[in-house]
């Protein structure tokens, strides 16, 4: 699994999750956002082309974490 990922304006984060294969997008895919100074958590699900997106994210350290049925990291 491939993830992509970048920070589009200052508070909109955008990216894909990509099959490591074929690089074809990976639907309905879990995407985390975890800021590492407190316990504040965003969460979303990827589209029918993969992409994923965050609004509002408050300035900060985070950590992203994809989950998907059927892939191993």
């Amino acid at each position: 699994m491939l993830i992509g990922f970048s920070q589009v304006y200052a508070q909109t984060v955008t990216g894909t999750v990509q099959s490591a294969t074929d690089k074809s997008g990976l639907p309905g895919a879990s995407v985390v956002m975890k800021r590492a100074a407190s316990d504040a958590i965003l969460t979303t699900s990827t589209d029918v082309q993969g992409v994923f997106r965050f609004e509002r994210v408050p300035s900060g350290n985070y950590t992203l974490e994809v989950r998907y049925l059927g892939y191993d990291l």
